[in-house]
């Protein structure tokens, strides 16, 4: 079900949707913005393994993804590669994604519901 932003705080009034914590600024017309957590895993390349999952497998789990990781300083990366990076502050904390690569990553926020 998709919701407007009056309908979204009308949810989050009543307590029926939980966003902690919740900043109105990431509010937007029909969703809210989330920021990712520092820790993160790297979707490992099949290299002729099957492409099928079982995520209530720790073996498949462990074929699949690598990690966990930590996103970087600007400060690091600007040591340790050869790149400039515009418009971000040194002490931002990024994480790096190659082409077409896919990272399993949380979000700073709790998001959940009732009802």
């Amino acid at each position: 079900m998709l919701l407007s932003r009056d309908q979204i705080i009308k949810h989050i009034e009543r307590g029926t949707i939980v966003i902690d914590p919740f900043s109105e600024k990431r509010l937007k017309t029909t969703s809210y913005d989330v920021t990712l957590g520092e820790w993160y895993w790297r979707e490992k390349a099949p290299a002729g393994r099957s492409t099928i999952h079982n995520l209530y497998d720790e073996e498949s789990t462990a074929r699949v993804w690598e990690g966990p990781f930590q996103a970087e300083s600007v400060e690091a990366l600007l040591e340790r590669l050869d790149l400039e990076f515009k418009n971000i502050p040194k002490d931002a904390r990024v994480i790096l994604l190659g082409p077409k690569e896919t990272v399993l990553a949380h979000t700073q926020e709790f998001i959940g519901g009732r009802d």
